[in-house]
């Protein structure tokens, strides 16, 4: 009735600045509603057996001193612990709040809580305070436990509607999840006020669904990676204005970690700055320490990031999928990560994946639906999880002449046990449905499936099981009956310890120069080159033969210890390349090339 009497609310709202105009926000929303505290989030920590971060906004964006209030299930509000919480004025972009311009954002801490403990608490100030919401710490435990996985809900228009359906559905099939971990992609365009007040299904908003709640998104801890549609101003106005995360790598937003029961979770950034070499070399150090400080606690280690380095869908041959692939396969490979979790690609797919880019081919049926596999040695299980809601869903690459021969990827998706995004009926597909959206107005039987992925984590068992349902947003309703699309249960004797360091192997050559421009002849400058492992770390090169290359030796000589001079000054500025090798009776590595500018002096 409530959900009623505010959609009907709205509706006259929204009517009567149409006829009326734009008036002032107190003159167009009930005072009550702009006090209200709404879009409430709880963000995982570092710890969340004693810590958990709480988000909202309000309309009224003249309220102080705002708080959260805290305590134990089962005893009386009296009781509660008071928890100051931060407070921003922010300008907004397409609310469809009518009269929205700007709302204030709060953000708090709420810590020294007891692990594995439930409780009651709201937000707001001392006026306007939300109605009483529950959260439960983690355990300290290695008990299993269940968390729902969720890829690119993406809020765009009423593809909202799905979310908020595929919500309701896990959380009735999964009353006892612990949290949420959602892959990035969490709106469509970042700073969109409107998409996220359909996100969070916002009273008022224009997606408001009166059909489904879709409130679980403010009833258990979220994790979250940042994805290419969260990334614009470092997500400030959006992912990260609603969500407070932890950012443990210097310099990279969304890059935390957390031990939760027998399993920690490493969250790394794929997207901001994605190619810039020195945050690599940082969030692959972050990795290395949480990977090495897991195995010794005998943890599952599981990766969150966003763009999948092997998937079934066409951003396969993306070029900065490609040079994400050509770095951390053989980092996740060899530090022997159990799990990676990755949205981006709208597709399910799952496969054992080697450093080369082959199959680990261990999986078995027990039926129709149903996997099982022995976890392997240094192949990651990377897992993509569609979508969370009902926006689009890829076609396969159907081609491999994009494949280099650096690129560590089998053709023809031979690294994948599935992928949904192939015709029912193929080994990789072999029950369908088809998620495939050029099948769109083409297959009549054609339905979108919002998808979410229960794991259940115990100290020898992880258990992945994909649920579709047939969905179409427009009209708000369920066209096909949740179904388990796929299940998988990966089981180890053991904690794998990574590779072993016997022989250091080189993956490549860091070079760069004292000087890139040159303006006379005889002038020089040093290349200076070390060599890199295959988790980045200083490999000493006195057992490879060191050799210095440039295209143009007309113009330059390069000695044998990396001196570039110049022998001859061109009539016009011109550019040569210099570059390094180092080779040993196994592989040859040849390094990027610098650019040198010689420019003579005018005359």
């Amino acid at each position: 009735m409530k959900k009623k009497f505010l959609s009907l609310f709205f509706v006259l709202l929204s009517l009567f600045a149409i006829t009326f105009g734009e008036a002032p926000l107190v003159s167009t929303i009930d005072l009550d509603e702009t006090t209200t505290p709404r879009q409430i989030g709880l963000a995982m920590t570092s710890n969340p057996q004693t810590n958990i971060n709480i988000n909202w906004t309000t309309l009224n964006t003249s309220l102080t001193n705002p708080k959260v209030l805290v305590w134990e299930k089962g005893t009386d509000e009296s009781t509660a612990k008071t928890f100051c919480a931060n407070v921003e004025k922010r300008e907004v972009i397409n609310s469809t709040i009518p009269g929205v311009k700007e709302k204030n954002f709060y953000s708090a801490t709420i810590y020294n809580l007891k692990p594995g403990t439930e409780y009651n608490y709201r937000v707001g100030v001392e006026e306007a305070m939300s109605e009483v919401k529950s959260f439960k710490t983690a355990q300290v435990s290695n008990e299993e436990f269940t968390f729902l996985y969720f890829a690119d809900p993406q809020m765009s228009g009423a593809h909202a509607k799905g979310w908020h359906a595929i919500q309701d559905i896990a959380k009735e099939m999964y009353p006892n999840a612990e949290f949420i971990y959602i892959a990035g992609d969490l709106t469509n365009t970042a700073n969109d006020e409107g998409q996220w007040e359909s996100f969070f299904n916002q009273p008022g908003n224009a997606q408001y669904n009166t059909k489904f709640d879709g409130n679980l998104i403010q009833e258990l801890p979220v994790a979250a990676t940042m994805g290419n549609h969260d990334g614009a101003n470092a997500g400030i106005g959006g992912i990260t204005s609603h969500f407070t995360w932890d950012s443990e790598v210097e310099g990279v937003p969304l890059t935390y970690a957390f031990s939760y029961g027998p399993a920690r979770f490493i969250i790394l950034n794929t997207q901001y700055n994605v190619l810039d070499s020195q945050q690599q070399f940082a969030q692959t150090e972050f990795l290395k320490k949480e990977v090495a400080e897991a195995k010794a606690l005998g943890q599952w280690t599981i990766v969150g990031w966003h763009k999948p380095i092997y998937t079934g869908a066409n951003h396969l041959d993306d070029s900065d999928v490609v040079a994400s692939r050509k770095y951390w396969s053989s980092v996740l490979a060899r530090l022997g990560v159990d799990v990676v979790l990755s949205g981006h690609d709208h597709v399910m797919s799952r496969g054992f994946v080697k450093e080369d880019g082959t199959k680990e081919d261990v999986t078995i049926k027990v039926y129709d639906r149903i996997y099982a596999a022995p976890q392997p040695d240094h192949a990651p299980l990377h897992y993509v999880a569609t979508t969370g809601s009902t926006l689009k869903f890829y076609a396969p690459i159907t081609s491999n002449e994009w494949i280099d021969e650096n690129d560590p990827i089998s053709p023809d998706f031979g690294f994948l046990d599935l992928n949904s995004s192939l015709p029912a009926g193929h080994p990789l597909n072999p029950l369908g449905p088809c998620t495939n959206d050029d099948l769109d107005g083409v297959d009549p039987n054609y339905i979108r499936y919002p998808t979410f992925v229960a794991v259940t984590i115990s100290p020898n068992q992880i258990k992945l099981e994909a649920y579709f349902t047939g969905f179409d947003s427009n009209t708000n309703t369920i066209l096909k009956d949740t179904f388990l699309y796929d299940s998988l249960t990966v089981q180890r004797d053991g904690v794998s310890k990574g590779i072993e360091y016997t022989t250091p192997q080189l993956k490549r050559l860091a070079v760069s120069l004292t000087t890139n421009k040159f303006t006379k002849i005889d002038q020089s400058a040093k290349i200076n080159v070390r060599g890199k492992d295959y988790l980045e770390n200083e490999l000493n090169l006195s057992s490879f033969n060191v050799s210095y290359k440039t295209d143009s030796e007309e113009f330059i000589n390069v000695s044998n210890d990396g001196v570039v001079t110049v022998k001859k000054m061109p009539q016009e500025n011109k550019t040569v390349k210099v570059w390094v090798e180092a080779s040993n009776k196994e592989k040859t590595v040849r390094s990027d090339k610098l650019t040198i500018t010689l420019e003579p002096a005018s005359k």
